[in-house]
């Protein structure tokens, strides 16, 4: 029989998201917690196994330490210490002994928790424990020793070099093995009875690694033994470390994706959005992008904001359900009288310089409806199967010069069901209803609900509605063409089009 997904769990698919909730994507690190321990191992001659590789890696740049001593059964060297910049961090960096072969690793775990089930490559839920009643999941990732260098040597790691001592909650021995349990200080949502929970097991012996993370309803004893049973294999087969022709491949490369990060992050501050770039209702807004060097024919499309109205509430007569992206998501944010409920969002402030404050800031707020009237034309000189019909609805600083900056505050819900907001980059939101939608069903709606066809020259009109939180109203811009990006091409600095939500 076939199985039926549910929108949540095919948004599962297409997104194949890390269990790590939204909300602490910006401090993704602070997730990824280390611990060290001495594990009794069986040694086997299997088939080449196909180690899965890193599924979540936080970008944290380590810097490479020296190789101390090793003893003559150590494989790795586990260092962690108090920060003398920061009494409230610890520090935490691995060494490896490339005189050592890397061997890969299988971890089958002999101990889920009742409720938990594996998601094979097709589910939603892929390559992880999931509990659908709890809404609860378990990650197990092995790494080997060469992955461990490779992450030492270039900052490509699992494990972050500082973490909060708050959330190192103990140090227990199990069958000789140690093990310092990390769970996050701070819940990821306020109405959610969910911890962030992470084991990490690192074997100085035969030189390896196990992370177990679990965004779960679960304490901490529960995945201790989910830890304890582990059953870990180490593979025949070996794994190369990477060579230092390898690795300054890697950090050169870095080296020059940073010098051209900063020299575009020089340009936004100094350029930022033109005024003239800022357009009013009524106006023909046509593709910056489309230049001899840059964009492609049948992106050449024409959009026009005809009007944008607030309003508190929705007629569902006028606004019916069934042209809602999901309204299965919007019905539990909406009141009786048609009003939004307030919700809980993180905000993370930005300066200027383009610089994220480290936390963000809890708030509750209410929200309106920002309701649409647009226009689109193909003049591409050719059909397009594939026209974005809305522009992304984000929130912009005005500068000194009349223009907007490049950068500003960034949201995350701090509700677990929350989504009405926020799905697009940048902190940018997409419409929740679209009244000319061309895909309708299944997986495509899901997909492709703000997509349609249009052939050369042929127009619509057609209502998007967004919701927006009311304290940043008067910040809100409609932004156009997301699939670009601000760029300095032949000394011209080129920017997206956007129309302010409020006059």
């Amino acid at each position: 029989m076939k199985k039926e997904y549910s929108d949540k769990e095919i948004k599962q698919i297409l997104k194949k998201e890390a269990e790590l909730p939204e909300c602490v994507e910006k401090k993704i690190q602070a997730a990824y917690q280390e611990i060290s321990m001495d594990s009794k191992v069986t040694m086997k001659y299997l088939k080449t196994y196909r180690i899965r590789k890193m599924a979540v890696i936080a970008a944290v740049m380590v810097a490479a330490v020296g190789l101390a001593g090793f003893a003559a059964n150590e494989f790795l060297k586990v260092n962690i210490k108090e920060d003398t910049k920061n009494a409230e961090k610890i520090l935490y960096n691995i060494q490896v002994d490339t005189q050592k072969e890397a061997h890969k690793i299988k971890v089958t775990p002999t101990y889920m928790p009742q409720g938990y089930v594996y998601g094979d490559e097709t589910s939603a839920y892929g390559g992880k424990w999931h509990n659908y009643d709890t809404d609860s999941g378990i990650t197990i990732v092995p790494v080997n020793a060469a992955e461990l260098y490779w992450g030492e040597r270039t900052g490509n790691s699992v494990y972050r070099e500082s973490f909060a001592k708050s959330d190192y909650v103990e140090e227990i021995e199990i069958d000789g093995q140690r093990q310092d349990i990390f769970v996050e200080a701070k819940a990821p949502y306020v109405d959610a009875d969910k911890k962030i929970i992470n084991i990490f097991l690192t074997n100085e012996e035969y030189g390896y690694m196990v992370w177990i993370s679990s965004e779960t309803t679960l304490g901490k004893e529960e995945l201790l033994k989910v830890a304890k049973g582990l059953q870990i294999e180490v593979l025949d087969e070996t794994e190369s470390y990477a060579t230092e022709e390898e690795i300054e491949k890697e950090l050169a490369m870095q080296r020059e994706d940073k010098e051209t990060q900063e020299k575009e992050k020089e340009e936004k501050i100094k350029y930022g959005i033109p005024i003239e770039n800022i357009y009013k209702t009524g106006d023909v807004i046509r593709n910056p992008f489309l230049t001899e060097d840059m964009g492609v024919p049948e992106e050449n499309i024409e959009y026009m904001v005809q009007d944008i109205q607030i309003a508190d509430s929705l007629d569902m007569e006028k606004y019916p359900s069934e042209n809602y992206c999901s309204y299965e998501e919007v019905a539990p944010w909406v009141n009786e009288d048609g009003t939004l409920k307030t919700h809980f969002r993180y905000t993370y402030a930005m300066t200027a310089e383009g610089q994220t404050e480290e936390e963000p800031r809890l708030e509750e707020v209410s929200s309106k409806y920002v309701i649409v009237k647009m226009k689109v034309k193909n003049v591409s000189g050719m059909n397009n199967e594939s026209v974005n019909l809305a522009p992304d609805l984000i929130v912009k600083e005005e500068r000194e010069d009349g223009g907007l900056s490049c950068y500003g505050p960034t949201f995350f819900p701090a509700n677990e069901e929350y989504s009405l907001q926020w799905g697009s980059g940048d902190g940018a939101s997409f419409p929740i209803y679209i009244d000319q939608m061309y895909y309708t069903e299944g997986i495509e709606r899901i997909k492709s609900s703000l997509y349609r066809p249009l052939a050369d020259q042929e127009e619509l009109e057609y209502t998007l509605v967004y919701v927006a939180d009311a304290d940043v109203l008067d910040s809100m811009y409609l932004k156009f063409y997301v699939s670009y990006a601000e760029e300095m091409l032949n000394g011209n600095w080129i920017t997206n089009p956007y129309v302010k939500v409020t006059e």
